[in-house]
């Protein structure tokens, strides 16, 4: 009976074990070119998968140079699909050239991050590639630094949603054909343009925008573009136009005569540093709803821009909340954040620096000041982002797993967008403590990780 109970015993730890590494193997699954992973979502405070699969190049078919034809990704792992694309060259710098011409990439929804930070990328083969079911585009081509030419025509964009920072930072892009593009869904094209330096031309005369809601940052920086033409906008559903053609140095004339802002919240340097513009009217502007707009019309000829003082006064007369003197913030780092000025907030942002821990169980956190020299602390956007984002943190949390956040209080706290995203690998957050009545904006807050 001993040897039976022994045996039975083993088989037990035998069975144990093949079943903990059986479901390790489906959590995640090694290829031949492509690393694959189940995709989280966040529900009722709790990491959750989902069975599907994301694909990411692990570099064994190549990480630098003209990779040419590369194998396409696996459409199916262990019996569930795969549905996201995210990431999925992120990083690789030294790649030159990628032909994705044997990709099946029907039941993809998700492509954001793709190709982001390909800063050698020179050549992209993209005429076969699918987009019908895909959602997210966000950060689709960032900072691809040396790509001179993008012909997206064979892309279907009817189901996208999210086009923020699209093509943001192709700084060398000089031409770029989207005329089949179709976004009547988008809500989000954030970015979507900024830093695109070198194009002299863009057509968005085919945009829908009438479900658009962020337009911040869209046309910032392009340094070459003369004439832009965006009568055919719907900008009734947007909320904020902060940036939006900042730093364009010799755009002339501009097309907005059609622009809605009843529910715009921000139009902040909207037009700053445009020292060319000329051939605009914003007399007809509604500013209803707004509550910043300071330096709208920073380093502009005022006299050359239909309406524009007028529309100064009327600014001046609106009880906008007060703008600090931005001669007072000081960035620094105090703590365990990194504080920095925000102007739509008239406050501080508040982003956690990595002292205190960047990976693992970071147990119970000490919240963030409220104020510094009497200026409040009220903006925590990005605070614990898991994203490798320039802009906003370039720290990399997307490993830490556990924090308590309890002891915050953020009864003031007016942006909490994209506080947590990227953080893939948190299993367990406490917000219990979280009171949200002054926060305006949720968006993305845990996109990209564990929602």
């Amino acid at each position: 009976m001993l040897v039976k109970r022994k045996t039975i015993f083993m088989l037990f730890i035998l069975l144990f074990f093949t079943t903990i590494l059986s479901a390790c193997d489906n959590n995640k699954y090694e290829g031949d070119y492509y690393t694959y992973e189940l995709r989280e979502i966040y529900k009722n405070g709790q990491s959750e998968l989902i069975d599907e699969y994301i694909a990411v190049w692990n570099g064994k078919g190549g990480k630098e140079g003209d990779l040419g034809k590369i194998p396409a990704p696996k459409t199916e792992v262990n019996g569930k699909r795969v549905t996201s694309y995210h990431g999925m060259f992120y990083g690789y710098d030294k790649i030159k050239s990628l032909d994705l011409s044997n990709f099946d990439s029907t039941q993809i929804t998700d492509m954001s991050w793709m190709f982001s930070d390909m800063e050698n990328l020179e050549s992209l083969n993209l005429q076969s590639l699918d987009t019908s079911s895909v959602k997210k585009m966000s950060h689709m081509f960032y900072n691809c630094n040396r790509l001179k030419k993008l012909d997206l025509t064979p892309f279907d964009t009817a189901n996208v949603e999210d086009m923020g920072s699209m093509f943001d930072d192709c700084k060398r892009l000089v031409e770029l054909k989207m005329d089949t593009f179709d976004t009547s869904k988008v809500t989000d094209m954030s970015s979507m343009f900024s830093n695109v330096r070198k194009i002299t031309h863009l057509d968005v005369s085919m945009f829908d925008t009438s479900k658009v809601e962020d337009m911040s940052w869209m046309f910032q920086g392009l340094e070459f573009v003369e004439d832009l033409d965006l009568s055919n906008f719907n900008t009734s559903k947007v909320e904020d136009m902060s940036w939006m053609f900042s730093n364009c140095a010799i755009l002339t004339t501009l097309n907005i005569r059609n622009f809605n802002t009843a529910r715009v919240l921000d139009m902040s340097k909207m037009f700053f540093g445009d020292s060319s513009l000329e051939n605009v009217d914003v007399s007809h502007f509604d500013l209803s709803s707004i509550e910043a707009a300071d330096k709208l019309f920073a380093a502009c000829y005022m006299d050359e821009i239909k309406g524009a003082k007028e529309l100064e006064e009327k600014i001046s007369r609106k009880e906008l909340p007060e703008v600090y003197d931005y001669s007072k913030f000081k960035d620094q780092t105090i703590g365990a954040y990194y504080y920095t000025a925000n102007h739509f907030n008239n406050g501080y942002n508040a982003r956690w620096n990595g002292t205190a821990g960047k990976e693992g169980d970071l147990g119970l956190i000490e919240p963030p000041l409220k104020e510094i020299d009497g200026i409040p602390v009220n903006d925590y956007s990005y605070m614990f982002s898991g994203i490798l984002y320039p802009v906003h943190n370039r720290l990399n949390l997307s490993e830490i797993t556990k924090m308590d956040l309890s002891k915050f209080d953020t009864s003031e706290v007016r942006n909490m967008s994209h506080m947590f995203r990227g953080m893939k690998n948190l299993e367990d957050l406490d917000i219990s403590s979280f009171n949200t009545s002054l926060v305006y904006d949720m968006r993305g807050m845990f996109t990209d990780g564990i929602l």
